[in-house]
């Protein structure tokens, strides 16, 4: 009898040093070449996989002179827990139930995708 076993594993430190500054280069992209103000934004909405990127993000994003204040971030990690491509929409779907949201006001969605390192942003326009 022949077995084998097939494992695949994230480096997690890969992800921890590089994840987040590819989601900066990424939105610093965005900015220059659809000129985004980020002044403009009233909802940020971050996908993360772990609260540990929450303040890596913000951290990240000072440092490089990018600021969405934190009052203005929506996630619910903590209370829906990560649950991959679902984690925006729930996102989203919990702040339209809040009653926070207003006409002509913006959201930023932020989701990254750690095993290509690729990020997705979606600004919308509520109406």
């Amino acid at each position: 009898t022949h077995e084998s076993a097939f494992s695949l594993k994230q480096d997690a430190k890969l992800l921890q040093n590089h994840v987040i500054k590819i989601g900066l280069i990424h939105l610093q992209q965005i900015i220059r070449d659809r000129g985004l103000d980020l002044s403009t934004i009233d909802h940020f909405l971050p996908h993360l996989s772990s609260m540990f990127f929450r303040d890596q993000t913000l951290k990240t994003f000072l440092e490089a002179g990018l600021m969405i204040p934190e009052e203005k971030w929506f996630m619910n990690l903590t209370t829906i827990g990560n649950v991959g491509a679902a984690s925006a929409l729930l996102m989203m779907e919990e702040l339209y139930h809040s009653g926070k949201l207003r006409a002509g006001e913006r959201l930023l969605v932020m989701v990254p995708e750690s095993a290509r390192f690729s990020y997705t942003y979606m600004l919308m326009t509520v109406v």
